[in-house]
This record gives structure tokens, sequence and C-alpha cells, in this order.
């Protein structure tokens, strides 16, 4: 299920009228608020697509992420 969403994200960031926003961190972020944030800032209607990538990795410390 991942890897499906992953390369869906991935189709989807290649849109050159998307601005991609990327979420770093540890489990805090992963599988937690990225999706929720592309869905709000997309329910705006701004006229600009965003596409939120999750990075987020479960088990790493801060110190590692970069």
């Amino acid at each position: 299920m991942l890897s499906i969403q992953e390369n869906k994200k991935c189709i989807y960031a290649s849109n050159k009228d998307t601005y991609r926003i990327m979420c770093l961190g540890e489990s805090s972020t992963a599988y937690q608020y990225p999706h929720l944030l592309e869905e709000i800032i997309n329910q705006r209607n701004i006229g600009i697509k965003f596409s939120v990538i999750d990075r987020g990795v479960v088990g790493v410390n801060t110190p590692y992420i970069g």
C-alpha cells in the first residue's frame, strides 16, 4: 500500500503546476499529518495545487535526518 501511495505522489508531484512540500521528521511526522496538510491546503482552492511528500521515518532520531 505504501509503495502505491508513494508512486502516486511521485506522479502527482511531477506536474509543473504543482507546488511540493516535503515533511521531514521522526515518527511524529511519518504517516501522521502530511496527508492531512495536503488535503487542508488544497481545499482552500487558491488556484495552486500542492503535493505534500511524507518523508517521516519511524524509529530514527532527529540528528540523523538530513
